[in-house]
């Protein structure tokens, strides 16, 4: 167990695994193409990956996973930044682009010849971790996506993109939503941070070893004294007004 793993720069998360000295990698599952290619890169191309995908453990009650947070079904246009009908077509004619095939492509994927080529109708990638400047050229540009159009070519059906698809398919099955995501919390904007904090301090101590199972139980009581109870309190009674 790498101690040190709330400080580490995200930069080098994967070079632990990359370079044998970590068995397994906590993370979502299509990180395994990114961890299979700088392996790839550093010990020779074989057909065969060289990491494995797996879903959650599973604990007491069970395997569990958690989503994103997400907004599907969602678009907000801002009223002080887009202030006449005329920008605001602009701007929806802008969000309708993005959902062409041709842009959710580059997007997803970058230009061809350059970022990846077609096999057949699947696409291969072409940029690899050790070439940062091609690899920068896409980084987050995906999340201008909205998924809503037309599909897209998908990527070639390898071993490990294979693994990463079948884990994330199983994943909707154990995935554990939060019903209280869209709701708006007083308590939680006056003291979310001092909440939050607490959280994820003790979170960390307890991976670590630095506090045992009491430890984590008197955070959990700081959390509920320093506000959270008042939060839960509040949640419910937005979830159960919203369900009228």
């Amino acid at each position: 167990m790498n101690e040190d793993f709330a400080v580490m720069d995200s930069a080098v998360w994967n070079d632990p695994f990359v370079n044998g000295q970590a068995g397994a990698f906590v993370d979502v599952a299509d990180n395994a193409r990114r961890l299979d290619g700088a392996m790839q890169e550093k010990y020779g191309k074989r057909d065969e990956p060289y990491t494995a995908v797996y879903q959650a453990p599973a604990g007491p009650k069970g395997q569990r996973d958690m989503p994103t947070s997400g907004y599907s079904g969602v678009l907000a246009v801002s009223k002080s930044a887009v202030k006449n009908e005329e920008q605001l077509k602009r701007v929806l004619d802008f969000l309708d682009k993005l959902n062409d095939v041709e842009m959710q492509t580059l997007l997803s994927y970058g230009v061809e010849g350059r970022h990846y080529e077609m096999n057949g109708d699947y696409i291969k990638v072409l940029t690899t971790p050790d070439n940062v400047g091609l690899v920068s050229e896409l980084e987050s540009m995906n999340q201008m996506l909205m998924f809503i159009g037309p599909e897209m070519p998908t990527l070639e059906p390898t071993a490990i993109n294979t693994m990463v698809d079948e884990v994330q398919k199983a994943n909707e099955a154990i995935v554990v939503a939060n019903p209280a995501e869209p709701l708006i919390s007083e308590v939680y904007a006056q003291k979310g941070q001092q909440l939050d904090n607490i959280v994820a301090d003790a979170r960390i101590k307890y991976i670590v070893g630095q506090i045992d199972d009491q430890g984590l139980l008197d955070a959990e009581n700081l959390w509920l004294k320093s506000g959270g109870q008042e939060y839960i309190d509040e949640i419910n009674k937005l979830y159960e007004a919203a369900k009228q």
